[in-house]
């Protein structure tokens, strides 16, 4: 059984604040005869929690004794003065107000922290014999007078104490000059408040911006997601608090020979890399952020992972292998339930992704006309998005009359109408989180693992090595198998891009031809031409 939080913390010599109390189990502190418990567990989490709860409890206790409100209130007020001095620069003639501000602050800050009585503001930081030096900073200050506490020693409190003006009291307020002075520093600050500059806090606003722009319908939150779990790689290693000016082209190198050595695959090294990489040149984009050169190696070439060799070192397989054959593609379909058929139809019809498949809408299937007219999710925020008619194979045209979808938007939902493929961010614990899931993939990947005799249809019993099963290739390589197979034949080889929805790039294509959601007889032969190499048709 592992040790509990605290005793591991207590074994590597670490002091804590609190400390466990077993019989309740929470924490509790001791303070001036007083015993505080705190409802936390006995975790790393907890104990922060319960160490907040501690310091807000601590300065309620000081602020509820008497004068406890206006210590505060002037400690607030001569902290603006000094910070009004630290942003527009210290006069000549004024220099010894701020040396001696800063020492009556120091004053105040010192006694409010102690746990005991407060005395008077100005009988602290008013002595009964002051220099000349003090009357002169302080006199300008003390112009509305001076709050002695008089009428409470004598029971006769002021009619209404929270609007007296005098020092020292709750509602006193600096002179005019001071007042305008003040005003400037705070329109300053509310445009140019300097952001902390570590490394984890850029990388939340980050994270941050893109989350907003998952929720403006510009990325996917599987891209969100995916740079919130990758970032926190980076952060680890580089440290959380270190400031972002230290990253340099020495960062980049080290953090690449410390992915060499970690135990992940190729692939997982290289999109982490990539991640860090882009996060930085994002941080160096950004005015306020104190990343001022841009690492020259950043773009490098000699920073290899080698995604071509498995864990064991022997080369994968190559994307030709990875395609699907004609032989293949008709093996799955006779082995898959109808509906799984139109899904891989679609993926070869159309050029789709499991994720298309899920998100086709009603809007986007015209069956009157044997056509799916659709814009690629990916390429909306592009300014010319294309807008694609693929001519369907009467086969796919027939499933997808015989698989209405009861949902009002989306044209495939699974057994249970709910959506194929759900990509989204949910806010839960005040934290944002990624759920991605697809319900294709998965049945795909478990029909593959499952005994051939539960896929297939009834029939007589067969022995297993002739039963029929699942060859091993990915559904989304029916997307990249169609467009290999195009651009293989020179009559469709300018097609393929058309054929996968993928953003205009030519000025001719972006501003001058112009097919949206019009039939194209060039890609509906393409389209014929490949359901016959296919033997669909």
């Amino acid at each position: 059984m592992p040790k509990p939080w605290h005793q591991r913390q207590k074994e590597q010599g670490s002091k804590l604040v609190l400390s466990w109390f077993a019989p309740r189990k929470c924490w509790k502190k001791y303070s001036s005869g007083e015993v505080k418990y705190f409802k936390q567990p006995d975790t790393s989490d907890g104990y922060e929690a319960a160490v907040l709860e501690y310091h807000v409890w601590l300065h309620q206790r000081k602020q509820a004794r008497p004068l406890g409100e206006e210590y505060e209130h002037h400690i607030q007020l001569f902290r603006q003065c000094l910070d009004w001095y630290g942003r527009f620069g210290t006069p000549e003639d004024e220099e010894d107000i701020y040396a001696l501000l800063a020492q009556k602050l120091g004053e105040m800050e010192a006694a409010f922290a102690e746990e005991g009585p407060l005395p008077l503001i100005v009988q602290l930081l008013w002595p009964e014999t002051p220099s000349r030096e003090e009357v002169d900073v302080l006199l300008p200050f003390l112009k509305i007078g001076i709050f002695t506490g008089d009428e409470e020693e004598e029971g006769e409190a002021p009619e209404n104490p929270m609007l007296d003006k005098r020092f020292g009291a709750l509602g006193y307020s600096l002179p005019e000059v001071w007042q305008e002075r003040i005003r400037q520093l705070n329109l300053l600050a509310s445009h140019q408040r300097k952001q902390p500059q570590t490394v984890e806090y850029q990388v939340q606003r980050f994270l941050a911006f893109k989350e907003m722009q998952v929720r403006g319908g510009v990325l996917k939150a599987r891209t969100w997601g995916t740079l919130a779990e990758r970032l926190p790689i980076f952060v680890n290693w580089i440290k959380p608090g270190t400031h972002v000016s230290t990253i340099n082209g020495i960062t980049i190198t080290e953090f690449y020979k410390w992915l060499l050595q970690s135990s992940w695959g190729q692939q997982r090294r290289k999109s982490i890399f990539a991640t860090a990489r882009q996060w930085i040149r994002w941080a160096w984009r950004q005015d306020d952020v104190e990343l001022e050169n841009l690492p020259k190696n950043i773009d490098s070439r000699e920073f290899v992972f080698l995604t071509h060799l498995d864990a064991t070192g022997v080369a994968k397989k190559t994307r030709t292998e990875m395609l699907w054959t004609p032989d293949e593609f008709h093996q799955t379909l006779e082995i898959v339930p109808e509906d799984f058929q139109l899904y891989l139809l679609l993926m070869l019809n159309c050029g789709f992704t499991s994720i298309d498949v899920g998100s086709l809408l009603k809007s986007e299937v015209r069956l009157d006309e044997g056509r799916i007219v659709r814009q690629r999710t990916k390429t909306r925020r592009h300014e010319h998005p294309p807008l694609v008619s693929y001519k369907l194979w009467p086969r796919t045209a027939q499933l997808l009359r015989s698989h209405p979808s009861p949902d009002p938007v989306l044209a495939l939902t699974n057994l249970a109408g709910g959506p194929l493929c759900v990509s989204k961010l949910v806010v839960k614990n005040e934290k944002t989180r990624e759920t991605v899931w697809c319900s294709l993939r998965r049945r795909f990947t478990n029909m593959k693992n499952a005994k051939p005799k539960l896929i297939g249809k009834q029939g007589p019993e067969v022995p297993e090595t002739q039963k029929p099963k699942l060859p091993n290739k990915q559904l989304k390589y029916l997307r990249k198998t169609g467009s290999s197979k195009l651009r293989s034949d020179r009559r469709f080889f300018s097609l393929d891009s058309l054929y996968l929805g993928h953003a205009l790039a030519t000025i001719a294509d972006k501003h001058y031809n112009v097919f949206d959601g019009q039939p194209f007889l060039p890609l509906d032969e393409a389209i014929e031409w490949l359901g016959k190499e296919f033997r669909i048709l």
